[in-house]
């Protein structure tokens, strides 16, 4: 399918938490694994988008400090997670990662994206379906870091516009306004 559509890039999505079910990492891993050799081959660049979803045992963890894994445990993990994948032979030219709130983790997961000899690897940064305010933050954090080259930003600018106009709630022109005018400012804040 892959080879008739003439794909330019090639997504694979993972949720894959470093410290939960070490057996859907592992299967994870050796599939991407799979996928990057094909994508090699087939001169076709691929792109790793990773989520890193809360385990229970994280969830109580985390549930007086939520900050706390957005901000120090989740950037963790996703650089443990590109660790581990690379390790098990994924090698995808472009990397998807949650927003980060802080330069020196972005830092990080460019570095191990990058180990290795891969100095031609790239980030982007996903919304995640934030808050437009929080995506925004995130898009600054990125714009700052060198190795990470845009952004992949959906439902935060256009799912509630969407939910509105099949509502009847407001016309497709203004949906169209208001998601124009959305993804204007997240153009602006990663411009800085």
């Amino acid at each position: 399918l892959v080879d008739s559509l003439g794909a330019d890039l090639l997504k694979v999505l993972l949720r894959y938490n470093a410290e939960g079910d070490v057996e859907l990492n592992r299967r994870q891993a050796e599939r991407v694994a799979e996928v990057s050799v094909w994508c090699q081959e087939q001169r076709i660049p691929l792109m790793g988008e990773i989520l890193v979803p809360m385990t229970p045992q994280q969830r109580e963890q985390y549930a007086a400090r939520p900050g706390d894994w957005d901000a120090v445990r989740r950037p963790e993990l996703t650089q443990q997670a590109i660790q581990e994948l690379r390790a098990a032979g994924a090698d995808p030219s472009l990397w998807k990662i949650e927003g980060l709130d802080d330069p020196a983790p972005a830092e990080a997961i460019v570095a191990t994206a990058r180990a290795d000899g891969r100095p031609d690897v790239s980030c982007v940064v996903l919304g995640r379906g934030e808050s437009l305010d929080r995506v925004e933050d995130w898009l600054r954090v990125a714009a700052s870091v060198d190795g990470f080259v845009g952004f992949a930003v959906g439902r935060s600018l256009w799912n509630d516009e969407a939910r509105a106009a099949h509502h009847g709630e407001i016309s497709a022109d203004e949906a169209r306004r208001r998601v124009a005018d959305k993804y204007l400012r997240v153009v602006q804040a990663w411009r800085g």
